[in-house]
């Protein structure tokens, strides 16, 4: 075999393989029953997340920081950073940095990006009523990468409620 054709096989490999992931990933996708679109999801929640997603298009920390339920948890933080003795925007913050002024220059925006990438996911509804996005692999067991959740507040609006760290 010549040398000059490697580059070509190279990239005939690379397009076989990545044809037969992203095919997979549409077939996990359509297979999998626990998913939801927004739109079936209540009109309340899906007005809650557009509410949401145009906060984060605008840079509005204190229309997301509003929405976070009052017990705003992280869970299977392993010894990390929640703290209950702390507010739930700051807790948050440790998950998605929304100010600026405290990131290093190469990571400005970095908390903004990955929660408009969260509210751009499907959801799917845990056991305990509450509603989450995965963010990262959704296939990961027994758990997703990230999961942003949302429940409803005692007065019947929706919050965001919590943060899980996934996979080990």
């Amino acid at each position: 075999m010549k040398l000059s054709n490697y580059p070509v096989l190279v990239l005939a490999f690379f397009l076989m393989v990545s044809g037969n992931t992203l095919a997979s990933a549409t077939e996990n996708k359509a297979n999998d029953p626990d998913r939801i679109s927004l739109e079936d999801t209540s009109k309340d929640f899906q007005d809650f997340i557009q509410r949401l997603r145009q906060a984060v298009s605008d840079k509005k920390a204190s229309v997301v920081n509003s929405a976070l339920s009052k017990d705003f948890y992280i869970q299977r933080d392993f010894g990390g950073v929640y703290s209950p003795e702390i507010s739930s925007a700051e807790n948050f913050s440790y998950c998605y940095q929304l100010d600026n002024s405290k990131m290093f220059p190469e990571y400005k925006d970095t908390g903004w990006n990955g929660l408009e990438k969260v509210l751009n996911k499907p959801f799917f509804e845990r056991i305990d009523a509450e509603i989450c996005t995965p963010y990262g692999a959704r296939e990961m067991k027994p758990y997703p990468h990230e999961q942003l959740c949302f429940a409803k507040s005692d007065q019947g609006k929706w919050r965001i409620s919590g943060f899980v760290n996934g996979g080990d």
